[in-house]
């Protein structure tokens, strides 16, 4: 919301049933929903993105606990954004993944010299077993080198990190890994559990050719019947293209849908535009090619969750960069959009949904046309900044889905002319006051929010800003 006059509706009966109707050149609209007050930011109006205040989001997890959402991810720092710079795991809550609420860090790095320059890519898990939540994460060595270690919490809050890390790292003379060997690749967990033992899959090389050899990249395979001890079991998958067969599989994810084997990735150097996911399909893992990889949507670090058994749509998290046209800085965000397996659990599509459609079912107009609106774009927008509270907001002077929401780019402008309407879904009232903060041009017939009665569709009260 604007730092511009806050209004506040009059006491109004709590539980009374109301309809908010907006309409005609709104500039900036935040509605006062319940944000509480612990967050350290909060993502607001509906925006399907995780944003971190002067951080960069990178490897992440997302799980599902009763009616909310985690995110644990590592971060980098905005203005010196080098992979060494990686020293903490975050936490985030929603339950909508739109709204996040950022509880803070729950693993830093070191003292252990495992993870003492960094640590990355954490994959979240409940262990049957034990009873506790398991935390796998790459662990930062002097030189870049890069382990398999772990972390426990009874209650996703509070994180230990294991006392038998590093629990797993490659043997040098099978895998392009040293301990002496600057930037070893051997990272981005990923877990899942065949019904007889936990899986790991990570990225690293395949060492080849008399010593020192060369290099070709694989996903790697280890077990665990504990998530503490693990065993090699060699190669999950080999890059078998033409070319770029030195390649890393960044991020993997290994699904199966109506028996179709599906292998989701981030190609490390493929010369491509928004890094883009890719993905591989067979009856049988043994069948898997490069020459048959496709390309999902862009984004990368891949995250396709099912948490209903309804054969509806998944989740597909990825990660997104954009530039920020004030100092020309790379923010990396989250987006949330929603994947489908057609042809029979062949082939996935991914399809981003309406931000506003949950509460905001009836619009016209072309002043919502980019609403929600991603950030503040001053200088593209060539007009002073309107110091917005969260990433989100509902602005006609921009015309900004955000990264890769295919609408806008950040400074083209819906501006003065563009008219419309917005009218929410009935809501209830839980509490005295509704509060907004409201700033546009002084046209009270025609600029202004109002609230409805539901029942009767009666102009209770409304305002309008003031140029």
């Amino acid at each position: 919301m604007p730092s511009g006059p806050q209004h506040s509706f009059g006491e109004q009966r709590p539980g009374f049933s109301k309809l908010v109707g907006l309409a005609l050149l709104v500039l900036c609209l935040h509605l006062g929903y319940p944000l509480p007050s612990t967050a350290l930011q909060t993502f607001d109006f509906e925006t399907p993105y995780l944003v971190h205040a002067n951080r960069q989001v990178w490897d992440f997890c997302l799980i599902r606990q009763a009616d909310d959402y985690h995110v644990y991810y590592h971060t980098i720092d905005q203005f010196n954004p080098h992979p060494a710079n990686a020293d903490t795991i975050w936490h985030a809550i929603s339950s909508d993944l739109k709204n996040w609420d950022i509880l803070g860090p729950v693993l830093t790095s070191g003292p252990g010299w495992y993870d003492e320059t960094a640590m990355w890519a954490p994959d979240v898990v409940y262990d049957d077993q034990s009873e506790r939540w398991a935390m796998l994460y790459t662990g930062i060595s002097e030189g870049m080198v890069q382990r398999a270690c772990l972390a426990w919490s009874d209650d996703l809050e509070v994180w230990s990190k294991s006392t038998a890390n590093p629990v797993f790292e490659p043997h040098s003379l099978t895998y392009f890994w040293s301990p002496s060997q600057n930037w070893s690749s051997f990272r981005d967990p990923f877990l899942f559990h065949d019904g007889q033992q936990w899986n790991m899959l990570s990225t690293t090389g395949l060492r080849l050719g008399d010593y020192p050899g060369y290099r070709h990249g694989i996903v790697h395979r280890a077990v665990s019947a504990d998530l503490v001890t693990w065993q090699d079991a060699g190669v999950f998958f080999e890059h078998d293209g033409e070319s770029g067969r030195n390649n890393d599989f960044e991020s993997v994810q290994y699904l199966v849908r109506n028996g179709w084997h599906h292998l989701f990735f981030v190609e490390q150097d493929l010369n491509i535009d928004n890094h883009p996911t890719s993905h591989m399909v067979a009856a049988d893992p043994a069948n898997w090619t490069m020459s048959e990889r496709s390309y999902v949507d862009a984004g990368w670090a891949p995250e396709i969750k099912r948490f209903e058994e309804t054969g509806g749509p998944e989740i597909f998290a990825r990660l997104t960069k954009g530039q920020d046209p004030r100092d020309d800085s790379w923010f990396v965000t989250v987006r949330f959009d929603s994947l489908r397996f057609v042809d029979d659990g062949h082939t996935p599509e991914v399809f981003q949904s309406d931000p506003l459609l949950a509460r905001w079912l009836f619009r016209d107009g072309s002043v919502g046309a980019a609403a929600p609106t991603f950030g503040d774009n001053p200088t593209l927008r060539h007009e002073p900044g309107r110091h917005p509270e969260g990433h989100g907001w509902f602005d006609s002077g921009e015309n900004y889905g955000g990264p890769l929401s295919g609408i806008g780019f950040p400074g083209a402008a819906l501006g003065d002319t563009a008219t419309g309407q917005l009218q929410s879904r009935e809501f209830i009232l839980e509490g005295a006051t509704l509060r907004l903060m409201l700033a546009g041009g002084l046209y009270p017939e025609s600029c202004y929010v109002a609230l409805l009665d539901g029942d009767t569709g009666q102009t209770l009260t409304s305002i309008h800003p003031h140029g």
